[in-house]
């Protein structure tokens, strides 16, 4: 406390006594903070009560009812676990106990340590000490004192009052200036002080009209304390007789609820004398009756006494009022009487129930029976039977009520509400204590009044289980973390002791968590439902009370199956036999297999690998691994068969697929590949994790649960170039987890490098080396060959004497190729060469002529005619209207004239041109026959399908011969011009320029053969 360091100065103001069980303080007013006294050890508790009940007792204000209590109850302080009571704030004895000359304070205070209560009185007196001036009722008063007025004369005025008490509040009077003409009498020998001023001296109106002075009162007091009244004496006529009252004491008695403006008295004074001097006015004297709260009124003209106000006055007492008549005369003269009232009861009050509660409105559940809850005091203002009061309990509930003490003197009754059966606050929290009192009066009156008190919880509950078991299932291979269940126990008790923890039992505590808050169980590992089909577990939980409270559940798991398990044969190798020649259909033998998962995921089909679909099997395998034949056997066609068969369970079903590449040289934990899935739930419900069910190498690859990323585990090897599936599935993180799955096909692939990729390109650049140097080798001694050959045919024919002969050389082809620009044709403009793709074509073939039938001697070139085969049923020949075109385009360009056909030439002349033309025209045909060159070149997609060359000798002579060996000659040297151009625009194609090589040098020694004789049909497929 704020103020127990300044106690200590005024404690030694402090008086105290124990009188009938009642403890006593003094203590002077205006003085704060002061300890009183201890009143646990003024009481000589300790002598009632043993240890174990002192270590508890609490100390607490009781309410006893009244407003004057709640005045003043403030102002105090006690200490609730040592009892020591003090003054906190300052105490004013005239606020308190105003015109009493004793100032009392009543408190009572209550002991009380669970069933043991002990109630302490306590009278407080308060010193006064002089802080009260004295007063009068007013300021000033007017005195008319006639001329004639006989020395010695007395003229009453007001007195003054002090509220102080004892030596403060005795007056003493004196008379402010002496003039010598008037002086003060002061009487005292009655209940009122009486003053008087008296005459001196004979007064002189001529002289003096008017006289000023002062009355001071003083109190007794230390330091002394004054108050000033204004007289005001006026000199007049002569008005000799006092108002004298019929008699000198009224006694009123009236009943305690007497009705407002009721006239409870009139007293009457008369005047002797005449006129104004004998007009008599009436006024109450006594200090009192100027407070607001006096509950009477004087008609000032009748003398009648009312009620005004509800009495304020205890029944059974007498209350004096003095009553001031005084007349119109001048001087004035004036007379007292006292009035007394006696109040009769009429048991117009009800009990007034004050409830103080010793436990602040709560208590433990487990408390004793006879634990004090409240103390009860009631108070009746009335007196006698009227106050006597008998309480009792209204309202269901363990509680009674015991009268401690009764007083019919002082009309205040005392109880205790206390616990008489036990409390139970699970059934209710809360119970409202109603009180009923009633007096004993008549009409008797009631009242009644309430409180509530809490029942404080105690650990006296465990907490119960929702169920008394829980059933779950979770399929195997699950995450880690996955929830498995959810167990829920509620604790009736309430606060700590309701807080619920849960925890698992030792034996399952590394495969299962459960989370002490929520009782979410969750799965700390991957679950083998092969391992183990169902776990059952005990999930306990305990409140935070004291002591603990503690209760358990079963929970049984069943791990649902997954399609993890492969199916496995039962032997390695399987042998039948069956005899040869049997008939189709007949039993061969039975496979068998195994697959631990249950259910569909178990249900194994047996079919023959897939390299055996495309071969005509002579054995049927039913799907439940029955072998039969298909067909009879011939062991000497086949003694043994060897074939592979294979099982295969409940294929799982991905939602999507996907097929990535990846190359053998990809580094350890490298990125493969991404899947993503979407939910739309929220929170955890929306949360994906991510893993692999089931893959072809469980090493090689490993996915981020989270982020659903596929990474190398390791380096690839050699033997793992191959193709992987990967079944993947994506769960969701809610109660009740959902899932999708997801395939992906991932095909490592050799990629070769860089020093291999240089090291194949040097190796191929010197096989195409070596391949031209033996190219060339050949295709020289097949020039010489050739040459050597024609000579000799030319030989023959100009000994044998041949005619002239006219040669056609007819190509046939059904190409479709692309043309190049010939070397010769790029380096020698001289040369154009002729575009014929807007002649009509055939179906077939196209034939190109060569005519050497043209003796001109000039040296230009000849036409070409592209001449449409002859077809039967719908054929299209190539009509004279597209030669003559073509003649006179190419005539136009280079041909020379036709000449007449009967015109004559020598026969050197027609062998020179015959020469001249056979070698324009070979040329030309080279050159086309370039722009289309007879090969297969598998990067441009061309094919040859067939190649067809006739050389036909219509006509000879002796001179032909020697212009058809030039003209063969001519020929072997285009063909080499032809291969070494051909050959250098191939070199920089790339891989194919071995076969080009050879294809050219087969083309060109047929070419050669069909030159050195006479008629040579070939067909080459490429």
């Amino acid at each position: 406390m704020v103020f127990l360091s300044s106690m200590w100065l005024v404690v030694a103001v402090v008086f105290v006594s124990v009188k009938c069980n009642v403890i006593e303080y003094s203590v002077d007013e205006e003085r704060a903070p002061v300890i009183l006294g201890n009143v646990a050890d003024d009481s000589n508790i300790e002598m009632e009560a043993p240890p174990s009940v002192l270590s508890n007792m609490q100390y607490r204000f009781l309410s006893v009812g009244g407003s004057d209590e709640n005045s003043y109850l403030s102002s105090f302080y006690i200490q609730n676990n040592t009892g020591t009571l003090s003054v906190k704030s300052k105490l004013d004895r005239e606020a308190l106990c105003l015109y009493k000359n004793t100032c009392v304070l009543s408190l009572r205070i209550g002991a009380s340590s669970g069933a043991y209560f002990k109630q302490i009185d306590v009278q407080v007196t308060v010193l006064d000490i002089n802080d009260n001036s004295p007063e009068f009722s007013k300021n000033s008063t007017s005195v008319p004192i006639s001329e004639d007025s006989n020395i010695n004369s007395t003229f009453p005025i007001i007195s003054a009052h002090d509220k102080d008490i004892g030596l403060n509040s005795k007056l003493s009077y004196n008379l402010v200036p002496d003039s010598g003409v008037f002086a003060l009498d002061v009487d005292d020998s009655g209940d009122r002080t009486q003053v008087s001023i008296r005459l001196k001296q004979k007064l002189n109106r001529e002289a003096a009209a008017e006289y000023q002075i002062y009355v001071i009162a003083s109190d007794g007091g230390n330091p002394l304390k004054t108050g000033r009244l204004i007289v005001n004496i006026k000199v007049g006529d002569i008005n000799d007789n006092d108002p004298v009252f019929t008699q000198k004491n009224y006694n009123v008695t009236l009943m305690e609820d007497v009705a407002m403006d009721t006239v409870i008295v009139n007293v009457n004074a008369t005047d002797s004398d005449e006129g104004k001097n004998a007009e008599i006015n009436y006024e109450f004297s006594s200090l009192e009756a100027s407070s607001s709260q006096f509950p009477f009124s004087i008609n000032q003209q009748t003398g009648q006494i009312s009620i005004v106000r509800k009495l304020n006055f205890a029944p059974g007492k007498a209350h004096q009022v003095g009553v001031r008549a005084y007349d119109n005369g001048y001087p004035s003269r004036s007379s007292l009487a006292m009035v007394t009232f006696n109040v009769i009861d009429t048991n117009n009050h009800v009990p007034e129930i004050a409830i103080s509660q010793l436990l602040d409105g709560k208590i433990p559940e487990n408390s004793k029976k006879g634990t004090v809850l409240a103390y009860v005091a009631v108070t009746d203002r009335d007196i006698g039977l009227n106050a006597k009061v008998q309480c009792s309990i209204k309202t269901d509930g363990p509680f009674q009520i015991q009268k401690l003490i009764e007083d019919d003197s002082r009309g205040d009754n005392s109880f205790n509400v206390i616990v008489s059966g036990s409390l139970d606050r699970e059934r209710q929290i809360e119970h409202v204590v109603t009180i009923e009192c009633n007096d004993s009066g008549s009409p008797q009156r009631n009242q009644t009044s309430s409180f509530i008190i809490q029942v404080q919880d105690q650990n006296d509950n465990p907490p119960v289980f929702s169920h008394a078991s829980y059933n779950a299932t979770i399929s195997e291979n699950n995450r880690i973390g996955a929830v498995i269940t959810k167990v829920t126990a509620s604790d009736a008790d309430e606060g700590i002791n309701a807080q619920v923890y849960y925890f698992l039992e030792p034996r399952v505590a590394n495969i299962f968590s459960v989370d002490p808050n929520t009782g979410l169980v969750k799965a700390n590992v991957r679950l083998d439902r092969e391992s183990n089909e169902t776990i059952t577990f005990i999930v306990y939980a305990r409140d935070g009370g004291s002591p603990k409270y503690t209760s358990s559940t079963v929970v049984r798991l069943k791990i649902l199956d997954e399609n993890d398990e492969f199916p496995t044969f039962r032997q390695p190798n399987y042998t039948f036999t069956v005899m040869e020649e049997e008939s189709a259909d007949t039993y061969i033998g039975t496979i068998t297999a195994y697959d631990n998962d249950t259910n569909e995921n178990g249900k194994i089909t047996f079919a023959f690998a897939s390299q055996y679909h495309r071969i005509d099997m002579p054995f049927t395998i039913f799907p439940y691994g029955e072998i039969r034949t298909k067909r009879p056997l011939n062991r000497e066609v086949e003694d043994q068969y060897k074939f592979d068969v294979v099982a295969t369970d409940k294929v799982y079903l991905p939602n999507w697929q996907h097929y990535k590449k990846i190359s053998h040289l990809s580094p350890k934990n490298s990125l493969v590949a991404t899947i993503e899935a979407h939910d739309i739930d929220e929170d955890k419900n929306g949360d994906i994790t991510y893993a692999i069910v089931r893959s072809t190498d469980v090493n090689l690859f490993h996915i981020d649960s989270f982020s659903g990323k596929i990474y190398l585990s390791r380096h690839i090897e050699t033997a793992d170039i191959k193709k992987y599936e990967l079944y993947l599935s994506a769960t969701d993180n809610g109660a009740e987890p959902k899932k999708t799955g997801a395939r992906i096909v991932i095909s490592v692939e050799y990629t070769e490098t860089a020093n291999q990729i240089s090291e194949g390109i040097i190796g191929q650049n010197v096989l195409i080396a070596i391949t031209i140097a033996c190219v060339t080798v050949v295709l020289s001694l097949a020039i010489i060959v050739t040459i050597f050959l024609i000579r000799r045919v030319d030989t023959q024919r100009k000994h044998k004497g041949l005619p002239h002969q006219e040669a056609d050389f007819q190509i046939a082809e059904t190409l479709q190729l692309q043309g190049k620009k010939s070397c010769l044709t790029k380096d020698n403009p001289k040369h154009p060469t002729y575009e014929i793709n807007h002649l009509p074509s055939s179906d077939v073939k196209k034939e190109v002529s060569f005519s050497m039938d043209d003796h001109r001697s000039d040296h230009r070139d000849s036409g070409i005619f592209m001449i449409a085969p002859e077809v039967s049923g719908g054929g299209n020949p190539l009509s004279t209207k597209y030669s003559a075109q073509l003649a006179q385009q190419m005539g136009h360009h280079h041909s020379p004239p036709i000449s007449d056909p009967s015109r004559s030439s020598s026969p050197d002349t027609q062998h020179e041109e015959l020469h001249r033309m056979a070698s324009i025209r070979l040329h030309q045909k080279l050159l086309h026959s370039y722009n289309k060159p007879l090969v297969y070149h598998p990067d441009e997609n061309r094919q040859l399908l067939l190649m067809k060359k006739g050389v036909e000798d219509t006509r000879s002579d002796g001179s032909g011969e020697d212009s058809l060996l030039r003209s063969g000659q001519d020929f072997v040297i285009m063909l080499l011009l032809k291969h070494y151009c051909y050959h250098d625009s191939k070199l920089t194609s790339g891989s194919d320029d071995v076969m080009v090589s050879i294809v050219t040098v087969v083309k060109l020694v047929i070419e050669v053969q069909s030159l050195a004789n006479t008629r040579i049909d070939l067909e080459l497929w490429n």
